[in-house]
């Protein structure tokens, strides 16, 4: 990534075949954070996402539980301040957008 990110700023809230989800922040060439678990973060600035991860929702705290990739996403959509629409979040659940997600609503995704 770290040529592809040069002069720019590439996000990625991934989540692989068995469930695990990660999150990593690419700008300017350099690997800014990158997590598995929000409290174990990585990277050359590994807590300067603290305040937009606590706005989407993580929760920090010893005992709190990983957002799963639809947090991940959240924080994705906060830090490229676009939305996403059409997230597909387990098989079987389509539609609803990664906010919508961590704030427990119903409320489907749209462009906004």
């Amino acid at each position: 990534m770290s040529p592809a990110s040069a002069g720019a700023r590439i996000v990625s809230p991934y989540q692989n075949g068995k469930g695990g989800s990660h999150f990593r922040w690419w700008e300017d060439g350099e690997c800014r954070t990158s997590f598995e678990w929000p409290r174990k973060r990585l990277g050359s600035t590994p807590d300067e996402l603290v305040d937009a991860m606590t706005r989407v929702g993580f929760d920090l705290e010893a005992d709190g539980e990983d957002p799963g990739v639809a947090g991940k996403a959240a924080l994705a959509e906060d830090l490229i301040g676009v939305r996403v629409t059409g997230y597909v979040g387990s098989p079987g659940e389509g539609g609803e957008s990664p906010r919508s997600v961590m704030r427990g609503s119903s409320g489907r995704g749209s462009a906004s």
